[in-house]
């Protein structure tokens, strides 16, 4: 009996990220409000199981991709969005000189 591998998408995702040059991305909710951006970080199942779960995404703007997702007074910058709520996401690498 031939046993079928399972894929784990969100890790494929994870990786595919962070493999090579910052990326911009646009996020399609289900209600149909797109938000674009980077991601500054995502919320995750025990990445030490055998199949690791995006739970919510965190979204900055590009010009904050390097931040730690705060401002200088604490508050949240960009969103964080719940993966439930996702209808698809789009990359597109950015190039610097």
């Amino acid at each position: 009996m031939r046993s079928i591998m399972k894929i784990n998408w969100d890790r494929k995702f994870i990786d595919n990220y962070y493999s090579g040059e910052l990326k911009l991305i646009t996020v399609l909710l289900h209600d149909g409000v797109q938000v674009k951006g980077v991601i500054n970080g995502f919320s995750i199942t025990d990445s030490t199981e055998e199949y690791t779960q995006i739970n919510s995404i965190h979204i900055v703007p590009p010009s904050n991709g390097h931040s730690l997702g705060i401002d200088s007074f604490g508050f949240l910058i960009g969103e964080i969005i719940m993966t439930k709520d996702i209808d698809g996401v789009l990359m597109i690498k950015l190039k610097f000189r």
